[in-house]
């Protein structure tokens, strides 16, 4: 569990050190917290309740601490946890299929988060924005998936860690 928490929150921190040094209109959006959940939600063994309230958790954190949303954030972490639970029951656990998941998931807290900012009204909906949003997220966070995916493989297996398969 130590492996877990150790990189959700270097992932939450990298993630708002690395939005510190781009810019705002970037091609690179990190998402590294929710890149982590994907590629960890194996290591947590089928306690979904355990991967939900850490979800949810860091959403919270994240809302606090990056944007001063209270819980759009924390309500769009806890929706991607449930799709990562519900997905990882279709595919087979290897790089590519789970950086495609990472991918969804991102689409999906993406789509969640903009729909909660425009139904209370800080935002008017607009299909170009969100997609670009998405688009934006993709790159940077295939990268991290693939690095986050052998270097948590690599301990895993040093430490003798058991994940769902």
């Amino acid at each position: 569990m130590s492996m877990i928490v150790t990189t959700l929150i270097v992932s939450f921190f990298l993630e708002g050190a690395f939005t510190n040094l781009i810019s705002n209109n970037s091609l690179f959006v990190p998402m590294f917290t929710i890149t982590s959940l994907t590629i960890l939600y194996p290591y947590f063994n089928n306690k979904q309740p355990k991967f939900m309230m850490m979800a949810t958790l860091f959403g919270f954190f994240y809302d606090i601490i990056y944007t001063d949303s209270l819980f759009v954030n924390t309500f769009s972490f806890l929706i991607a946890s449930i799709a990562i639970i519900i997905i990882y029951n279709y595919i087979n656990m290897n790089w590519i299929n789970i950086n495609v998941l990472n991918i969804v998931i991102i689409a999906i807290f993406k789509v969640v988060s903009y729909m909660i900012l425009c139904m209370v009204g800080y935002m008017h909906f607009k299909s170009n924005i969100l997609i670009q949003g998405i688009y934006h997220s993709i790159l940077v966070n295939i990268l991290y998936g693939i690095i986050l995916y052998v270097v948590t493989d690599g301990i895993g297996r040093k430490l003798h860690l058991r994940k769902m398969e």
